[in-house]
This record gives C-alpha cells, sequence and structure tokens, in this order.
C-alpha cells in the first residue's frame, strides 16, 4: 500500500496493522508529494513494520541534515540510497570514493571545544547494519550525487507517541555552547510552536542548516527564514539549551494538521512585522532580523532572540546589549 496523502486515525484505542505492507511515499522537497502518518488519537497506534521515503533533490554536492522517522532503522538503509563511508568494517566504495574518509556524523555538543570539534563521525567500528540511527538525533551526511535526487528509504516501526531528545548543556564561552543537533522522529512535519513540546531551559528559537545557500535560517516564534516553524519530515535541527538540567520532549500532538505541508530547507517569504537586513555578494546572501517587541529587552532573550552560528560563507548579526552577536534579535524600543 503506497500513502501519497496523511493516514489519519481519529479514534481512541484503534491499531493500524501496517504488517510490513505500508510505503508512506515522498516525491518532492516541497509542500506537497509527500505523505505522513497524522496526529494518533489517544491510544492509537501503528504496528508492524513501515516504510518510509525522504526525496531529496539534486542540490549538488553538499551535506543535508537528516533524522530517521523508525525504530532500528541502521547506517546500512541509508549507505544503500547514498554512499557512505569511514572507517567502520564496510564503507561504500567506487569511483572517486575515498572509503576510509567520514561522510556521516552527528553532534555531541557535551564534548565542548568550538563548534567543529563537536561533530562525531558515525559509525567508526563494526558493520553498517550494526549501527543504529537514533530516533530524535540528528544527522549530517555528505550527498556525493550533484545532478540526480536521492530518495532516501528506512524500514521499521515508526515513531509515535512521546520522544525524549538527548540534550546536553556545556558552558565553555564558546558562541555555540548549548546547540544541540536534534531530529525530527515522527513521519510527519511538525510545529516548533505547539504546546505539545516540554521545554526545560530550551531556547525559544531553532535553526536549520540551509546549506545550497550557505547560511542557517532561524524561527523564534514569529520571525525568521523557517516557513511558521514548521519542520519537514526527515530534517534535523538545531535547539539550544540553557543549563544542565534541558529537558526536551514531544509528544504526537506537535505533528502538523495534514502532516505532510513542511518544506525540506525552504525560506520563509518575509513578515511585516519586523525590520530585515540582508547583506549579499550577488549571488548568495545572509540575513538578520530585528524587531521591537514588548516583553523583550536589549540582552539576550533566551525566548525571542537567536545567537548567531557561523555560515560557511560571509556572517551577518546585530549585537544586544552585552555584546553577543544575533541572528533575531528582539528588543523593547528604538533609541
Amino acid at each position: 500500500m503506497l500513502l501519497e496523502g496523511s493516514l489519519d486515525i481519529l479514534s481512541s484505542n484503534t491499531t493500524f496493522a501496517s504488517a510490513g505492507n505500508l510505503t508512506i511515499v515522498s516525491t518532492s522537497d516541497g509542500a506537497s508529494g509527500n505523505g505522513a502518518i497524522s496526529q494518533l488519537a489517544t491510544g492509537a497506534s501503528v504496528t508492524g513494520n513501515v516504510t518510509v521515503q525522504r526525496y531529496l533533490s539534486g542540490e549538488g554536492r553538499i551535506w543535508r541534515y537528516l533524522s530517521s522517522p523508525v525504530q532500528d532503522a541502521s547506517v546500512a538503509e541509508w549507505q544503500d540510497d547514498f554512499p557512505i563511508t569511514g572507517t567502520f568494517n564496510d564503507p561504500s566504495t567506487g569511483t572517486g570514493i575515498v572509503s576510509n574518509s567520514p561522510s556521516l556524523y552527528y553532534f555531541d555538543e557535551s564534548l565542548g571545544g568550538t563548534f567543529d570539534d563537536r561533530y562525531v563521525a558515525y559509525p567508526t567500528s563494526g558493520n553498517a547494519v550494526d549501527n543504529l540511527l537514533v530516533p530524535g538525533r540528528g544527522y549530517t551526511a555528505f550527498i556525493r550525487e550533484d545532478v540526480n535526487p536521492t530518495t532516501v528509504t528506512v524500514d521499521g516501526l515508526v515513531n509515535q507517541g512521546t520522544v525524549n531528545y538527548n540534550v546536553t548543556y556545556m558552558s565553555t564561552g564558546d558562541a555555540s555552547d548549548g546547540y544541540n543537533l536534534v531530529g525530527n522522529p515522527y513521519p510527519s512535519s511538525i510545529d516548533w510552536d505547539d504546546p505539545g513540546w516540554t521545554k526545560t531551559a530550551i531556547d525559544g528559537t531553532i535553526a536549520i542548516r540551509d546549506n545550497p545557500t550557505g547560511v542557517f535560517q532561524y524561527w523564534n516564534g514569529s520571525v525568521g527564514g523557517i516557513t511558521n516553524g514548521q519542520i519537514a519530515m526527515g530534517q534535523a535541527f538545531w535547539v539550544r539549551t540553557s543549563s544542565g538540567s534541558a529537558v526536551l520532549t514531544s509528544t504526537e500532538e506537535v505533528k502538523t494538521s495534514s502532516g505532510t505541508n513542511a518544506v525540506l530547507f525552504d525560506i520563509e517569504d518575509p513578515l511585516p512585522n519586523q525590520i530585515i537586513i540582508v547583506l549579499s555578494d550577488g549571488t548568495k546572501e545572509d540575513k538578520t532580523y530585528t524587531s521591537v517587541f514588548d516583553g523583550a529587552t536589549n540582552g539576550f532573550d533566551s525566548q525571542f532572540d537567536a545567537l548567531k552560528l557561523d555560515n560557511d560563507i560571509f556572517d551577518l548579526s546585530t549585537y544586544d546589549s552585552e555584546g553577543s552577536r544575533l541572528a533575531i534579535n528582539f528588543f523593547p524600543s528604538f533609541n
């Protein structure tokens, strides 16, 4: 059974037994052409393995930020769809591939050091099939195909219900302290602004690496470059913790109403209640967002402001009163 729309289970205590016969189809990076399992009613569940696709358009040889929507998927399942190399037992081989050069990483904020120091090559040992993709963890994968699209497929019991994310906080004085790379764990788009999240010592902003443009996109609940704060199925994204007691969990409620309408790595059209400053070299551009907002301060507001992460290209930011570089800067009034 090919699911190109949304599977809606609206009755409580209802079980959909897929028995390995359900495939969630993805044919686009955009807001259409993607199936999903929408918010499950209380007590409802999906049992049995489900095959879930994630379409990636051909945008050149770039790093993609991905996550798995099913339990117990292995690196080998991604390796079937695009080359994965490293120091483990069975890396991909082929023309132009350096098999021992790592091409898949996760991010460990607790390592400290600079931003780049916190990337961890994965896997480093054993066979690809024995190294699992952790639900709720974000991964960055180098996609070597520079022209043709890639459809990434995993198979397993879909993640459902409450998901706990492993987030940490390490204070080293680096601007990247507290940033954790997590991933959308559900076979559906999700909404960062939905009350179904539990956010303890978690900033109100998120960031997504948009490598085709070379910049990070941000969202703080009202402004930024991530459309309505919606995160596509299979998308990894950045959250920022502010203490060692940080907790992040999500429930079925965070799924978008249709489950299918978020765009993978897209940029939002500007909203009218903000000032957007753009720096461009004629080909690529970076943006910073400012807004006057009741309740904000001139310093860093964890609910509204986003600390700037370094792009691959040039960087544009504003400063708060404490000297922090911000990608989104809310303040109480113009001086």
